[in-house]
């Protein structure tokens, strides 16, 4: 797991294929912003966004070959975000709305969906996954969409207006707007499991789009859900949450509250943190890695919880000066 700190340096702890991924070279990056992770041709990579718009990258090499969409991003500049999505390229957001495309492994779109995507402007927000293409929030509130071998309707996107935020995945794609109202559109299975009934929800501050389910967050501190999933990722249970300021899903479904405690249910391996993730206060962020729980705190302080197995469990005590956003 790589943990960003406030003078943009960034901090490893035993990573999964870390033989892929130099830990040295992760660790000299500097003047990062934000981080995130791509799974290039050559094995996992990290990639940092940096405070002038660039972009540094640890990995996506192999004996001196460098995966062909990695390179594509090196020279980019005025970048915001990136997307790293399975569309089989790298998306970069500029701070003038529009958008950047990495070479190589561009499969799943035809040359026009690519000059499309090039001649989009004014674009604040931008999400890949799924089967919903590429999806774009523009700064007055509209949406575009660039769909990937989509297999239901999503004409019904470009009549949304008011929307501050756009949740796509699993065949579904959600708009929240500035009222607190939803649209959404789907697929057929999504429609029959009453995924995308979303004319009475209201107060919605935030959707988490899971495989076959949707979690949402009201303003008053509450959550429901609607549709349910197979397993172990179905078991989860928060009737009597309340006070829930931010919802996640990275590994169990995580309720953080107001007052810094943290709320935790379902997940395979929930047992081996779920007692100490409990405990914990001032939480501001939440990472996990299998067995294992990250929680940064507000101070810029670590805590730890389960096992890392195989590995060592990491010190975690001397790390300080944590930024507590931009993970992605």
């Amino acid at each position: 797991m790589c943990v960003l700190k406030e003078d943009g340096t960034i901090l490893v702890s035993v990573l999964s294929n870390s033989a892929k991924i130099p830990v040295a070279e992760v660790e000299s990056m500097t003047d990062i912003i934000a981080i995130y992770y791509y799974a290039s041709s050559f094995g996992p990579c990290v990639i940092g966004l940096r405070s002038d718009g660039t972009l540094s990258v640890a990995g996506g090499k192999d004996n001196g070959s460098i995966d062909l969409v990695i390179e594509g991003i090196l020279n980019w500049t005025d970048i915001i975000d990136i997307s790293v999505g399975n569309s089989n390229m790298i998306i970069g957001l500029r701070s003038n709305g529009t958008l950047l495309l990495s070479k190589g492994r561009v499969n799943n779109f035809t040359d026009s969906s690519i000059d499309d995507l090039l001649n989009w402007t004014d674009i604040i927000e931008i999400s890949t996954g799924g089967n919903n293409g590429v999806l774009g929030l523009r700064s007055d509130g509209t949406v575009l969409v660039q769909p990937i071998n989509h297999t239901y309707d999503i004409s019904g996107i470009y009549g949304w207006t008011d929307i501050k935020k756009v949740i796509g995945a699993n065949g579904r794609v959600y708009g929240i707007r500035n009222n607190g109202t939803v649209v959404a559109v789907g697929h057929r299975d999504a429609i029959g499991m009453g995924l995308v009934n979303v004319e009475d929800w209201t107060d919605v501050v935030s959707i988490l789009n899971t495989n076959r389910s949707v979690i949402v967050l009201r303003a008053d501190g509450t959550i429901f859900r609607v549709g349910n999933e197979p397993g172990s990722a179905g078991q989860i249970d928060f009737h009597d949450w309340t006070d829930i300021i931010h919802i996640a899903l990275p590994g169990s479904l995580v309720g953080f509250k107001s007052d810094g405690t943290i709320n935790i249910t379902g997940g395979l391996y929930i047992d081996n943190y779920r007692r100490d993730v409990s405990q914990w206060t001032d939480i501001v962020a939440i990472r996990f890695r299998e067995t294992a729980a990250y929680g940064i705190k507000s101070n810029g302080t670590v805590v730890f919880a389960g096992t890392n197995y195989p590995y060592n469990n990491p010190n975690v005590s001397s790390w300080t000066n944590i930024r507590t956003t931009n993970y992605r």
